[in-house]
């Protein structure tokens, strides 16, 4: 598809790298992408609904609109 296609040309806003899938801010407007797992590693937010077939992250100037839905993050996990 193409946004399949377009997702696989943006690159990580932390480990700059294209390859691999990348998620990209669910705020309007906004156009930070990144990696799931470097996200993790940031300590964003980010949502998983595997049912729904649904993943919203948001970075790190976004956080704030996340509200208080169940979240899989890592806590302190720095890389």
């Amino acid at each position: 598809s193409v946004a399949l296609a377009r997702r696989r040309n943006l690159s990580c806003s932390f480990c700059d790298r294209k390859n691999g899938m990348v998620v990209t801010c669910a705020a309007d407007g906004c156009r930070e992408s990144f990696h799931v797992r470097c996200g993790q590693n940031e300590g964003l937010k980010i949502e998983l609904k595997p049912k729904a077939g649904r993943k919203r992250a948001y970075c790190s100037a976004h956080a704030f609109l996340f509200g208080h839905h169940d979240s899989l993050s890592s806590p302190g996990n720095k890389a």
